[in-house]
């Protein structure tokens, strides 16, 4: 391809990084590797990253890096899907103000309220002033992107590609019913997300993509480590609903820090405040890594579809080593066929925003009760 060429194509990739109807199923592995170029080059340009310092030679060769660790044989867990998550993370960034991307080539962010059915989707209609389930003057004082700073922006990014690197096909509790070394080594907790957060690091190191300074006292790379690890972490589905818990406390605290006098400084209001930090950025991501059945429905159905070829993929290595993972039992017959059985994506789409969406959702919308997230679409 021409430099001009090039060029349109990128132009063309913002246009659709933008977009809520984003596929990666239609573009080549160039192209999702160029998406991750463009969304990291843009976090890149925030104020206050200015010391990163990272080559364009490396940032290419990093992404070539994790592009090369995701497993190709995975239906689902592969390259496309972390860059999904990614380009979900990025769409609500751009959305809650904190990715200007004005002059940037970007189209304008389309008018949310605009949006119906599957297009009002989970998240896209936060508007660039995000505010805190607090009234009209406490809303003015606190907002909830507040606590975001651009070194916290630029981890979620890293942990929202990074965050399934290395991902075998099978789930936590496969791997701790099999007795297999890598749940050892994690004490049977969160081991895949451990095992991701470990990997990107190692990915980071080889190809030289070292963010800030690796020293034991560098207070910036320590609170960029922290932060992608507990980003990464809240991607476990097993602690699903300890996380909808603590974003249930979270709003709590804001409600209460918008009353007159609640926003007063305390001793340790620098941790109080990182804790904020924590868990929002844990929020997004978890929105973003199950936000496909809010997608519109075309794209959802692809991603329903891909899914069930891998947990059909792992049924079948369940009946040969006779390994229970907590699955639902797949009944007798070729598990390939039941994949694209409609009646069976049906029931685990329904059973899986009920179940886990919905209950995620809608402590998001709590939070922010002024421009809920509409689930209409992801259920027709």
């Amino acid at each position: 391809m021409s430099s001009n060429g090039a060029q349109e194509r990128v132009e063309e990739l913002k246009i659709r990084l933008l977009s809520w109807d984003f596929h990666p199923h239609d573009l080549c592995e160039d192209d999702l590797m160029r998406c991750v170029v463009i969304v990291i080059q843009e976090v890149m340009k925030l104020e206050g990253l200015g010391d990163l310092n990272i080559p364009e030679h490396l940032l290419h060769r990093f992404v070539v890096g994790l592009r090369d660790s995701y497993h190709r044989s995975n239906p689902y867990h592969n390259f496309a899907h972390a860059v999904d998550v990614l380009q979900a993370t990025f769409y609500f960034l751009c959305r809650m103000g904190k990715l200007p991307l004005t002059g940037s080539g970007y189209p304008p962010l389309p008018n949310v309220n605009g949006h119906t059915g599957a297009e009002t989707q989970v998240l896209a209609n936060i508007p660039t002033d995000l505010t805190s389930a607090v009234d009209a003057d406490a809303r003015s004082r606190l907002r909830v992107q507040d606590f975001l700073r651009p070194e916290d922006i630029f981890a979620l990014i890293v942990a929202s590609i990074g965050h399934d690197v290395g991902h075998p096909g099978v789930n936590n509790m496969f791997l701790i019913n099999a007795h297999t070394p890598l749940a050892q080594i994690y004490n049977d907790r969160s081991v895949l997300e451990s095992f991701h957060s470990m990997a990107l690091f190692q990915v980071m190191k080889k190809h030289g993509f070292e963010c800030f300074d690796v020293d034991s006292q560098n207070r910036k790379f320590l609170e960029f480590r922290k932060m992608v690890v507990s980003t990464i972490l809240a991607t476990d589905m097993g602690l699903h609903f300890d996380y909808v818990g603590k974003i249930k406390e979270q709003t709590e605290r804001i409600r209460l820090r918008g009353l007159p006098g609640g926003d007063a400084p305390k001793h340790n209001q620098a941790s109080i405040d990182e804790q904020e930090r924590l868990v929002l950025c844990g929020t997004l991501i978890k929105c973003a890594d199950i936000s496909n059945a809010s997608r519109p429905f075309h794209v959802a159905e692809r991603w329903c579809t891909v899914l069930l070829q891998e947990m059909c993929n792992q049924a079948d290595i369940e009946k040969e080593m006779a390994v229970c993972s907590g699955l639902q039992p797949v009944p007798a017959g070729s598990t390939k066929s039941l994949a694209n059985d409609r009646g069976m994506q049906i029931d685990s789409q329904l059973g899986f925003i009920h179940g886990f969406a919905m209950p995620l959702f809608g402590s998001v919308r709590d939070m922010i009760p002024d421009q809920s997230p509409d689930l209409a679409g992801s259920q027709d």
